[in-house]
């Protein structure tokens, strides 16, 4: 189709303005997007200042702790720990204070106990945890010492990662005489064992170009990737009263399932007979009745409250790697 001609046999200039309307429209819509972020800060991850806190190590006499191994350099190692069962602490119960440090009996086997101090929020960007690669979740993961360094392994990694803490712990040998890290005075939920299996792990990864005065703790500990550490505790046994409320949610869940099962059951039989029956008479076909759909099936017991507490019935998965 030729654009239309004044009477000299020239485009008209409302022609013209038209056919360029045609051909920058699709193109401004689909940049659109791009258009509606510009103003909008760039997205850039948090820095961090590493600070290598003092150790007391007035303590020259201390005995390592339960399975740690002393190495040439003086500094403990640990890759395993028997888990400990924990009881589920009241939420109400507040944490109790945190000193932050490594505890002067077991300080002369930890090279450095390392903080990150945030420096600069940054600006996250704006996606999803989709977008986070499988190998940063800490989820199955085990915290240990090698060499009097903190680490993370985890199965499937192909390095283990140096850790960072992102706030305050204590480290410390707890009451059966295993190193441990959280909260010294506190209850077993809110400790992990060095080496022990079945913890609550969160760390973040982070490049050294987030973290100032990062060379000197690499000095001491490695070139191996750092991640920062959020989070270390037990995942709790399910208390009585915690069992009780989510049993009857569970129980009130299975007689929903049945009474949709059933009533699913009923229309499908309903709609069959119908159509049988139409066809024996041979006469005009009616469509089926829309059946209520099937709801998925109840959770299992040792499923219920699992991101919560742990089932005591359902043993702590155990990690014989590392």
């Amino acid at each position: 189709m030729k654009p239309p001609r004044n009477k000299n046999g020239r485009i008209s200039p409302w022609a013209l303005a038209v056919l360029l309307a045609v051909i920058v429209l699709p193109i401004a819509l689909f940049r659109l997007p791009d258009l509606t972020r510009i103003g909008e800060p760039q997205p850039r991850p948090p820095s961090y200042r590493v600070e290598l806190l003092d150790l007391d190590r007035s303590n020259g006499d201390s005995t390592p702790t339960v399975g740690m191994s002393v190495e040439q350099t003086g500094f403990g190692t640990i890759t395993n720990a028997p888990a400990l069962r924990a009881p589920m602490v009241d939420p109400r119960v507040g944490r109790g204070a945190i000193s932050g440090q490594a505890h002067s009996d077991i300080a002369r086997f930890v090279h450095i106990w390392p903080q990150a101090i945030l420096l600069d929020e940054g600006v996250r960007p704006q996606v999803s945890t989709l977008d986070l690669r499988p190998e940063d979740y800490s989820s199955g993961g085990r915290l240990i010492l090698r060499d009097g360094c903190l680490r993370i392994i985890k199965q499937g990694w192909e390095q283990e990662r140096l850790l960072v803490l992102s706030r305050p712990f204590d480290l410390f040998r707890d009451e059966q005489g295993y190193l441990a890290i959280g909260q010294k005075g506190g209850a077993d939920e809110n400790r992990l064992r060095i080496g022990e299996s079945g913890g609550q792990i969160t760390v973040d990864p982070a490049q050294d170009e987030q973290l100032e005065g990062i060379a000197e703790f690499r000095e001491l500990c490695g070139d191996a990737p750092v991640a920062l550490l959020a989070q270390a505790k037990r995942l709790p046994d399910c208390s009585a009263a915690f069992l009780e409320k989510d049993e009857a949610q569970a129980a009130r869940y299975r007689a929903a399932f049945e009474a949709q099962k059933e009533a699913a059951l009923a229309c499908q039989a309903a709609n069959e007979r119908r159509s049988a029956e139409e066809q024996a008479k041979g006469g005009p076909r009616t469509p089926p009745v829309p059946c209520p759909p099937f709801l998925s099936p109840p959770p299992v017991p040792e499923g219920i409250g699992s991101e919560i507490c742990r089932h005591p019935d359902v043993p702590v998965p155990t990690q014989p790697w590392g």
